[in-house]
C-alpha cells in the first residue's frame, strides 16, 4: 500500500472513531478499547507482523465497534503533520484523561526541552489513537509512551541475526554484508531515540507486556497469541 493510500485509509479510520466517539461521549466517561504497541528489532518484521495482526482482530475480534489500523512511524509522522488531529480527537476524551495524558508527556520531555515539536506531536497523537482504541502502534516508543493507559498490550518481537539479514535482503535486495550493516545501524539508532528521549533501554523486558522471539515461535502462532490476549482483555 503506497503512502497516499495509506493516509486515506487513516482518514476512513478516524471518521469512523470519532463518530462512534461523538455518539457515546458523556463528558465524564472514557471509553476504554484495547490497543497493541509494537517494538522490534531491525528485520524482525514488525510492519508485517502488524498488517497481520490486523487482518487477524479484524477477523476474530467480533465485539469490536469499528475494525483495527496498524500505524508505522512513517504514516504516523505524515498523519500527524497533515492534520489536526489531538485537538479534533480531543473534543471527545474528556478533560480529566487529557490532563493525565499531558502528565505523561510533561514527564518523559521534562528532560528533553530543547526537542523538536515533531516527536512531541507525534507522541500526543500515539497517545490519542491509543485511547481511541483498536489501533496498532509500531515503532516510536509507544510503549513508554502508553504505558499508563490500560488498555495496551506491548510486544516486542526479536529474532536471529541470520533471519533478520535474510528478511533485509528480500527486502532490498541487497548483499549480505549490507544487510548486517544496515540492521547494526537501525539498531543503534532506534536504541539511541529511545535513550535519549525517554531515558529508558529499548531491550529492557519489563517494557513489554511479551517480548517474542520468531526463531522459536512461528509469526502465525505469534499473532494467535497476542490476538487472543487482545480479545480477552475487551472482555475483561
Amino acid at each position: 500500500m503506497d503512502r497516499q493510500t495509506s493516509v486515506k485509509a487513516f482518514e476512513k479510520y478516524f471518521t469512523r472513531k470519532i463518530a462512534f466517539h461523538k455518539e457515546s461521549y458523556t463528558g465524564n466517561t472514557s471509553i476504554s478499547e484495547p490497543f497493541v504497541t509494537i517494538s522490534r528489532e531491525t528485520g524482525a518484521g514488525g510492519i508485517q507482523f502488524g498488517e497481520l495482526l490486523v487482518q487477524y482482530l479484524n477477523g476474530n475480534d467480533t465485539s469490536r465497534r469499528n475494525n483495527w489500523k496498524s500505524f508505522e512511524r512513517n504514516l504516523l509522522e505524515q498523519v500527524t503533520h497533515e492534520h489536526n488531529l489531538p485537538a479534533e480527537m480531543a473534543k471527545y476524551i474528556p478533560e480529566k484523561k487529557i490532563s493525565e495524558m499531558q502528565d505523561v508527556l510533561e514527564q518523559l520531555f521534562f528532560l528533553h526541552p530543547s526537542e523538536e515539536s515533531m516527536i512531541r506531536k507525534a507522541s500526543n497523537t500515539i497517545l490519542h489513537l491509543a485511547m481511541l482504541g483498536n489501533v496498532i502502534l509500531i515503532g516510536r516508543g509507544a510503549n513508554i509512551i502508553t504505558r499508563h493507559l490500560t488498555g495496551g498490550v506491548h510486544i516486542r518481537l526479536i529474532d536471529t541475526l541470520e533471519r533478520k539479514i535474510k528478511n533485509i535482503q528480500d527486502i532490498f535486495s541487497i548483499s549480505k554484508s549490507e544487510a548486517a550493516k544496515f540492521i547494526r545501524e537501525e539498531d543503534k539508532g532506534r536504541k539511541l531515540y529511545i535513550k535519549k528521549f525517554f531515558s529508558s533501554d529499548i531491550e529492557d523486558p519489563s517494557l513489554y507486556s511479551l517480548v517474542i522471539n520468531l526463531s522459536l515461535i512461528s509469526t502465525h502462532d505469534a499473532i494467535q497469541l497476542v490476538g487472543e490476549e487482545i480479545i480477552r482483555k475487551r472482555k475483561r
